[in-house]
């Protein structure tokens, strides 16, 4: 039997489509949002900080990411937190906290990113918010310099100025308080990945499933 020539042309063209989509599906991490230089200022006593945000596409959060600036102390816990706020950030739903990070955080300036156990996917519709307290707070002038993931809209930095820092524990601040600055302070962050749509899938299990035509019309040409 011979196969058309055609026919064999497409089958891989639609194989190679396939493992591309595979492959982006498996894309890297994406960063919520990067400064692009060193902050303005670091203010001690700051307290509760965060980053509001709305999404262009179905994601799964699969790091959360603390600002260390200076930690010490057997007492200092900080910890994560991201929440559904659609209904506002007072009576925002806990989705995941990273629980006590003080032993994985250094005693220097930077980002920390801690694993998410079970990646938690985030909706159209809804709207997001990571939050952290430190002490000493990454603040920015405005957000010029910022770039955001491909797939986060409506950025918005929240902080209370005048509940100041009441150390490590989320709940110990009154989240009502919480309100969008114009001067970034950025104790929070999270990285995510990209919700393949479910075509995606089926183009690339379709693609695993020629693999066997392909073997078979191999043999055929050879």
């Amino acid at each position: 039997m011979k196969t058309s020539p055609k026919f064999i042309r497409f089958t891989c063209a639609l194989f190679a489509a396939s493992c591309l989509v595979s492959n982006q599906a498996r894309a890297v991490d994406i960063t919520a949002y990067i400064e692009n230089k060193v902050p303005d200022s670091t203010p001690a006593g700051s307290g509760l900080s965060g980053f509001e945000f709305t999404i262009t596409q179905s994601i799964q959060v699969t790091q959360l990411g603390f600002y260390a600036q200076s930690i010490g102390g057997d007492q200092d816990t900080p910890h994560v937190s991201l929440y559904d706020v659609t209904s506002g950030i007072s009576s925002g739903t806990l989705l995941y906290d990273t629980g006590n990070v003080h032993d994985n955080v250094p005693n220097e300036p930077g980002w920390n990113y801690f694993t998410v156990t079970t990646p938690v996917t985030l909706t159209l519709g809804h709207t997001y918010a990571v939050l952290a307290p430190a002490y000493f707070v990454a603040t920015y002038n405005d957000d010029s310099t910022f770039t955001y993931g491909s797939a986060i809209a409506t950025p918005t930095f929240l902080y209370d100025s005048a509940q100041g820092w009441q150390g490590w524990d989320n709940s110990s601040y009154n989240f009502t308080n919480l309100v969008s600055t114009s001067s970034p302070r950025t104790s929070a962050n999270f990285e995510y990945v990209v919700v393949p749509e479910p075509g995606t899938y089926g183009l690339a299990l379709l693609g695993f499933a020629m693999l066997p035509v392909l073997r078979r019309l191999r043999r055929l040409v050879i």
